[in-house]
């Protein structure tokens, strides 16, 4: 799951999808950032950088 995009209405912070915002949403996105796959770009605009894990970390505090 950790390579398949987030749908725009879904919660970002909840990477794994598991319905729940926890410290493996966290593992999980990081893990797919430094693998470079597509999940990985949070913000969706086309590229992996340094911004998506600023906006992930933005919406995994926030939390669900």
């Amino acid at each position: 799951i950790a390579g398949v995009p987030v749908p725009a209405d879904a919660c970002r912070g909840d990477f794994n999808a598991s319905g729940d915002t926890t410290v493996q949403d966290l593992f999980d996105f990081l893990a797919a950032y430094f693998s470079g796959l597509p999940g990985a770009d949070v913000n969706t605009d086309g590229r992996i950088s340094v911004q998506d894990i600023f906006d992930f970390l933005a919406s995994w505090f926030h939390g669900c």
